[in-house]
């Protein structure tokens, strides 16, 4: 496995800060050999506030995990945290998905791949629904803050740690302004393969938001894991194993 840090240059000439994993040349569980490199790579996306190494640094052991299955993925800092510190000149729903664009034809030009999958965690599963095309081929979401308005609160949170340049206040706008942004149950398609992962215990993401996708999102195949006395970021010895495990094996049935 080999892990760069790697710099993306952004179609506005920002820099976003990113940690790119590639698998070995051969490398499997218990001396099986498997590709070299998989067609899709895997994007993963921090919640908000957060970085790229992901709540309690999920993405970092979700990153070894993919190597392991001989997926290239990719964590990058959104504009305003981390390493990606420059101040985007507005922040909002809009420029997230516009990094997320950014980072994606980084990975198309660099790495020569054109599908994708997402983990995406807390907000940023909401927001990266928009830019959800034929291009992503998957959809893991790790304790994904459907529903958000007024009841919204970034404070409380630790912001200090993300080194953000971005406001709690900001955050909580970003978050009104989804609001209702998602259809009805009644329209809300998603076109490829979803699991979702929360724990009972979470206390920036209630567990009602797993019966909400439950009952209103639709698509070919949804998987919603609760998982007893976990919490946010699912850091649990037990409990994170198992979430490494699943979603490799979910993301290991595309190519």
């Amino acid at each position: 496995m080999k892990t760069e840090i790697v710099k993306i240059t952004t179609r506005d000439n920002r820099f976003l800060s990113g940690f790119l994993v590639l698998p070995a040349e051969k490398f499997g569980e218990e001396g099986n050999i498997i590709p070299w490199m998989r067609d899709t790579a895997v994007l993963l996306l921090h919640d908000l506030p957060g970085m790229k190494k992901g709540a309690a640094d999920i993405f970092t052991e979700m990153q070894t995990a993919l190597a392991k299955k001989g997926f290239r993925s990719l964590a990058f800092d959104f504009s305003g945290f981390g390493e990606s510190a420059e101040r985007p000149e507005h922040f909002g729903p809009e420029q997230i998905c516009e990094d997320i664009e950014d980072v994606r034809l980084w990975l198309k030009d660099t790495v020569n791949v054109e599908d994708i999958a997402i983990i995406a965690e807390g907000l940023s599963a909401k927001i990266a629904l928009d830019v959800c095309d034929t291009h992503v081929k998957s959809f893991v979401a790790l304790y994904p803050l459907w529903q958000t308005g007024e009841g919204f609160s970034a404070h409380g949170v630790d912001l200090a740690q993300y080194k953000p340049s971005i406001t709690n206040e900001e955050i909580e706008a970003l978050a009104r302004s989804l609001a209702d942004e998602l259809p009805s149950a009644e329209s809300l398609k998603i076109k490829m393969p979803m699991t979702i992962h929360i724990g009972s215990d979470d206390h920036r993401v209630p567990v009602s938001q797993a019966d909400w996708a439950k009952e209103n999102i639709n698509a070919p195949r949804l998987e919603v894991t609760v998982y007893e006395k976990g919490s946010y970021g699912l850091p649990q010895a037990g409990i994170r194993q198992m979430v490494l495990h699943h979603t490799a094996e979910f993301l290991s049935k595309l190519r």
